[in-house]
């Protein structure tokens, strides 16, 4: 940065925070996506990226504040679900820790 503060300060604007970020493709038929965490992180709702139809899904993106402790970023995630307008689910990934998952 310029000597004002660490990149983590400027970007969470909490000092002893540290960002993990969560995204991937979702089906079009979803009109939200939840993602559950493990380690005590509340969910994450998320509504997804409208892509055109050069690409047959939609994508999903969104940043937590994690503790600094917590930097390991493997095996935050526990599911992410994508919900329709109706609220029905309309697909389900169960996250698998390591390094090279996606849901």
């Amino acid at each position: 940065m310029d000597g004002r503060g660490s990149f983590e300060e400027f970007s969470t604007g909490v000092v002893g925070r540290m960002l993990g970020q969560v995204l991937g493709p979702v089906t079009k038929r979803a009109s939200r996506v939840r993602v559950a965490f493990r380690a005590g992180i509340g969910p994450l709702d998320l509504v997804p990226i409208q892509a055109d139809d050069r690409f047959p899904v939609n994508f999903y993106v969104g940043f937590y504040r994690q503790t600094r402790k917590d930097t390991r970023l493997e095996g935050f995630v526990a599911t992410v679900t994508p919900y329709d307008q109706t609220g029905a689910i309309v697909g389900e990934c169960q996250a698998t820790p390591g390094p090279g998952y996606s849901c």
